[in-house]
């Protein structure tokens, strides 16, 4: 999604995430291999983020 934008747009993407980095498509797979596995079973009904902690972001400028 976000490999088509300018690397202006992809690193400002990248400090406001937590992590400091973006979700990448192995990050994806692996999150969607635990979940076919017989280790989720007890799993149900969630929204499970793969967001590199993005959705706790803020929109407040990073301090330095």
């Amino acid at each position: 999604m976000f490999k088509a934008n300018p690397q202006s747009i992809i690193d400002t993407f990248k400090q406001a995430s937590p992590l400091g980095k973006l979700a990448e498509p192995d990050d994806i797979a692996r999150v969607m291999y635990f979940l076919s596995s017989d280790e989720s079973n007890p799993i149900t009904g969630e929204n499970i983020p793969v967001s590199a902690g993005f959705e706790v972001y803020s929109g407040q400028p990073v301090q330095k």
